[in-house]
C-alpha cells in the first residue's frame, strides 16, 4: 500500500515537472528543453506502466524491464542535457576522482547481477556512470571557480538523484518490507525531491546555452 501511494505522489510530481517542461519547450524551442521534455517523459512512462501494475494486482511488476528501459532511457537524455550544458574548459580537467565513478558503476553492476538481470545491469552502469562522470568532473571544475560557477546546484542536484538511485537497488538486494520502517522509500522520497531540483537547475544554464548553439 505505501508503495503505491508514493508511487502516486512521485508520479505527480515527474507529471508537474514535464508539464512544465514542455510548456518551456514550447515557448522557447530549444534543444535544451526538448531533453528535459523526453527525461521527464520517459522517467513518467515507466513509472506510470509500475504504478498501473501494483494497483491492478497489487505486487511489484514481474516484467521490470519494460519500466527500466523507460528509466534508463530518461537517464541517457539527462547525461545529454549535462553534455549540452558542460562548460567546454570542463574537459579539461585532469583527475582521476571522474574515473571513480566508472568503477564504483562496475563494481555495483556485479553485485546486483546476483539479484537480476546482467544485461539490466549493465545498462544501469552505462548511463549511471555517464552521468556522475560528467557531474563528478564538471564539480571539480567549477569549484575551482571564484565565484563558483553557477552548474554546480545542476551537478549537486544529478549526484543526490544518482545516489538515492543506487542506495534504493542496494537496499532492494538485502531488504524488503512495506513499511515506511524500510529506507527504500525514504531514499525514493529523496529521488521524488530530486526532479523539480533540476528546473531551477537547468533555467539558469540556458542562457549560455543558447549562446553556444547560435555559435
Amino acid at each position: 500500500m505505501i508503495e503505491t501511494v508514493e508511487n502516486a505522489a512521485q508520479l505527480a510530481v515527474v507529471g508537474v515537472c514535464c508539464g512544465i517542461s514542455f510548456y518551456r519547450l514550447a515557448r522557447r524551442r530549444s534543444r535544451l528543453w526538448v531533453l528535459m521534455t523526453l527525461f521527464y517523459g520517459s522517467f513518467l512512462l515507466g513509472l506510470l506502466y509500475w504504478l498501473l501494475y501494483l494497483l491492478f494486482y497489487g505486487y511489484t511488476p514481474e516484467f521490470r524491464y519494460i519500466s527500466e528501459l523507460s528509466w534508463y532511457t530518461s537517464y541517457l537524455f539527462l547525461a545529454m542535457v549535462l553534455h549540452l550544458l558542460a562548460d567546454p574548459a570542463e574537459r579539461s580537467v585532469r583527475s582521476w576522482i571522474p574515473k571513480l565513478t566508472i568503477v564504483f558503476a562496475a563494481g555495483m553492476c556485479v553485485l546486483y547481477m546476483h539479484y537480476s538481470s546482467w544485461m539490466s545491469n549493465i545498462l544501469s552502469a552505462v548511463v549511471m556512470s555517464l552521468m556522475m562522470y560528467q557531474a563528478v568532473r564538471g564539480l571539480i571544475f567549477h569549484k575551482k571557480q571564484k565565484p563558483h560557477g553557477r552548474h554546480i546546484w545542476l551537478y549537486r542536484a544529478v549526484l543526490l538523484f544518482c545516489s538515492a538511485e543506487y542506495l534504493m537497488w542496494t537496499i532492494t538486494c538485502f531488504y524488503w518490507s512495506d513499511t515506511m520502517k524500510n529506507p527504500y522509500f525514504w531514499f525514493d522520497i529523496q529521488q521524488t525531491l530530486c526532479f523539480p531540483l533540476f528546473i531551477p537547475a537547468v533555467s539558469v544554464l540556458e542562457q549560455p546555452a543558447k549562446a553556444v548553439n547560435a555559435a
